[in-house]
């Protein structure tokens, strides 16, 4: 394995880290945009609801937007000012860590927390802090809160409500006249039920998974690919051609459409060229990587040798790199691969006996092969 040099440790970076714009990544930046006008423009504030499941690419969408608005936070006349708060739900959650974070993400918690100490000590830390944060999102003039990982606020505790909060926040952003947007899994979608919410929330998101099955969607998956291709680019000599079936195609049925494994699959390959100096990203790349991270241990070479002993461990070495190559879809013929798509997202559902909420997780659809898919 040859060293990295510096140039290429920086290319290798920048290509982890940049976002691959697409269709639903768009629609939800253009949403952002027209409620942040909404708030300029005065009059009653929208909410907006996203949701995605795991390895979705929810984060990297949200963090696309935060990187654009740094731009925007600026001092005008010595006054500084946050447009947008970014905010992620921590555990563990109690009234006081919630507005703590939300100061903290506004860069705001140490000046705050001094005066909440110096204010009425008869009156109670959490309102003191929230009534803070009420006066540094007016001052910072900020025109939309987005909270993330907002499942975490609606989870059962048997000690406490802590949708509770959820409703407080509500409550906070429509008394300052702020949109708000909550993102999280899709078990936040339940708000929609929920008279408290249903009229408040005005925009309501999916991040779905990728799939083969509908043409439009098809095409959306194959610009995201050709997205990372374009991205890889600079660290080869020739241009990978991610998106051509031979790639793709097995690309998806590793993944299933989640958009996480596909990019922690180029990730890994594009590093494993890199570090091996191949002018080209090719699916041998793709393949060893398959193996290395499905724990296949070195099998070594078939000895040439005519002893008996060694032409049985030959036999079993090539019977067991033949039947890891049958499941290794990067090995497999594109015409013979076997996919599945996602049937429904993860979601929680309270248990009255128990008093707590059960996961039902994702569930997809049994294999069937990639040509019977692409007829559907």
């Amino acid at each position: 394995m040859a060293r990295l040099s510096t140039e290429q440790c920086v290319l290798l970076k920048n290509f982890k880290n940049e976002f691959i714009p697409h269709a639903i990544a768009e629609t939800i930046h253009d949403d952002f945009e027209r409620l942040r006008e909404n708030h300029r423009l005065g009059g009653e504030q929208l909410c907006m609801l996203i949701y995605g499941d795991e390895g979705s690419g929810k984060k990297s969408i949200i963090k696309a937007y935060e990187d654009k608005c740094k731009n925007e936070e600026v001092i005008d006349e010595g006054k500084f000012k946050v447009p947008v708060l970014f905010s992620e739900v921590k555990l563990p959650i109690t009234v006081n860590s919630f507005f703590t974070q939300l100061l903290i993400d506004l860069g705001e918690f140490a000046g705050a927390y001094r005066k909440a100490e110096g204010k009425n000590k008869n009156k109670d830390m959490s309102k003191q802090l929230e009534d803070i944060l009420k006066e540094r999102l007016i001052k910072l003039e900020t025109e939309l809160i987005i909270i993330y990982k907002f499942e975490l606020l609606l989870q059962f505790d048997k000690k406490m409500r802590i949708d509770e909060l959820a409703n407080q926040l509500k409550s906070m952003a429509q008394e300052l006249g702020i949109p708000l947007v909550i993102i999280g899994m899709p078990c936040i979608k339940r708000l929609m039920l929920t008279s408290g919410w249903r009229s408040y929330i005005h925009i309501c998101r999916l991040i779905p998974y990728f799939k083969l099955s509908n043409e439009l969607e098809k095409a959306f998956y194959v610009k995201v690919i050709k997205g990372l291709s374009n991205r890889a680019q600079k660290l080869f000599s020739f241009a990978p051609k991610l998106e051509d079936k031979s790639i793709s195609y097995p690309l998806f049925a590793v993944s299933s459409g989640c958009f996480r494994t596909i990019r922690n699959y180029t990730n890994k390959a594009v590093l494993l060229a890199v570090n091996e100096g191949a002018e080209e990203l090719t699916i041998e790349h793709f393949s060893k990587v398959f193996e290395r991270d499905n724990e296949y241990p070195l099998l070594g070479k078939v000895d040439s040798t005519n002893d008996d002993s060694m032409k049985k461990l030959n036999e079993s070495i090539k019977d067991e790199r033949d039947k890891r190559d049958s499941i290794n879809p990067f090995k497999i013929s594109v015409d013979k691969l076997m996919v599945n798509e996602v049937i429904d997202y993860a979601t929680y559902k309270y248990d009255e006996e128990s008093a707590s909420e059960v996961k039902f997780d994702t569930r997809f659809a049994d294999k069937i092969s990639i040509n019977d898919l692409l007829r559907k």
